[in-house]
């Protein structure tokens, strides 16, 4: 029997190649022409889901700005951007066209994530049921999955992770590395929490409020930069205005839509330019190394280039709330957003079982279903657990 699970494994470990440290990557040209194609049926099958919206949606019931079909979207689209940018960045040689689209997805999470705070819990004496129902959406799937890519790290490469190693990431401590490099996230948004939960304790108004954001977040920048903390945190540093730029526009948000809403019908020709030239002068800023920039401040006033995107989602969302439009693809893609968060990155760089065998077009549809249904199955054994282990 022993010996039938070694043959077993065996076999199982000539189906995947590995991709980490940019081995077995992609050719260039066949990379970049196979993305394109990739990008141009996902834009098809966008478009041929645009429903109008029905008066069950939360815009018609409250007439709602950031509504959830908008928020919800606009996470699908990060998703997108997410997979192509690490298909892009991880296993294509070469600098490809969306190389830093992981980048713009992770500007996107925030961007909602802030909106939401502030929409659900406004900023004024949070208590513990805060935490507790941060904790109950993120914990559970993030231990499900570290489980398995921990399992499977040692079964197929053979690879074990220390103790304490262990122990800080099912704490919520993990790094831009393996066993789910993109998890830092998680990190990251932890102490966003907690710098929002802190906030919340003061006495004083929302503009006020929006700056204590702002110090409490340039604050952790500086630690980084100026701590042996960088070595291992340096990718929070480029998010550092994000955060705290989607709460205050959350927190004014009705303001916000007015004076969008004056723009757009005094012109929206000049509406549409801004919102296009917003997205261009983000994505030629994304390629200026921040990393590699000469000092500190140099690195800290490169913080603010996020914020074109920022502006530039406020406008998106207040058009997807305006018109009366829904895209149902990108609302699922929103709703197991999470997931497929969690999920995707291994079974891409790091243990690939059906990417990068040609076509690559095809291959990456089926990685994406299976990763759709495994995010599916995720989301529901996680519901399970939840209703067992929390009781809010």
């Amino acid at each position: 029997m022993f010996n039938n699970m070694t043959v077993g494994l065996a076999h199982i470990k000539s189906l995947f190649i590995s991709h980490f440290d940019k081995t077995n990557q992609i050719d260039l040209s066949y990379g970049n022409s196979s993305t394109i194609f990739i990008l141009l049926i996902l834009l098809m099958l966008i478009l041929l889901s645009i429903r109008r919206r029905t008066e069950k949606s939360s815009y018609c019931r409250n007439k709602d700005v950031f509504s959830f079909e908008t928020t919800t979207m606009i996470r699908g689209i990060a998703i997108i951007f997410l997979l192509i940018g690490h298909l892009s960045e991880k296993c294509i040689g070469g600098i490809g066209w969306f190389e830093d689209a992981g980048r713009w997805a992770v500007v996107m999470f925030l961007f909602v994530s802030g909106i939401a705070l502030s929409k659900k819990h406004g900023i004024e004496n949070l208590g513990k049921k805060f935490f507790l129902g941060r904790i109950r959406r993120l914990a559970v799937p993030f231990w499900l999955t570290l489980v398995l890519f921990v399992l499977l790290d040692y079964l197929l490469i053979g690879y074990y992770y220390s103790y304490k190693r262990l122990i800080l990431a099912f704490g919520g401590v993990m790094f831009p590395w393996p066993p789910n490099g993109p998890a830092w996230f998680i990190t990251y948004i932890i102490v966003m929490y907690i710098i929002y939960f802190l906030t919340s304790l003061f006495r004083c108004s929302f503009p006020y409020k929006s700056i204590l954001l702002f110090i409490y977040s340039y604050s952790v920048m500086f630690l980084i930069l100026y701590t042996k903390l960088n070595n291992s945190f340096a990718l929070w540093v480029i998010y550092t205005a994000v955060f705290p730029a989607a709460v205050t526009i959350g927190l004014f948000r009705d303001k916000i839509f007015v004076f969008l809403k004056r723009l757009y019908n005094t012109s929206m020709p000049i509406y549409y330019i801004i919102l296009i030239g917003l997205f261009i002068v983000y994505y030629q800023g994304t390629s200026i190394g921040w990393l590699s920039q000469p000092s500190v401040m140099n690195k800290a006033v490169h913080t603010l280039q996020p914020l074109s995107l920022i502006i530039f989602l406020t406008m998106l969302a207040y058009l997807f709330d305006s018109l009366n439009y829904i895209i149902p693809a990108l609302i699922t893609l929103g709703e197991y957003s999470f997931e497929i968060y969690l999920l995707h990155f291994p079974f891409m760089e790091h243990y690939d079982f059906i990417l990068f065998r040609k076509p690559l077009v095809i291959m990456f549809f089926t990685y994406f279903a299976v990763i759709f249904l495994m995010s599916y199955l995720l989301r529901k054994v996680s519901k399970t657990i939840n209703k067992r282990l929390f009781v809010l």
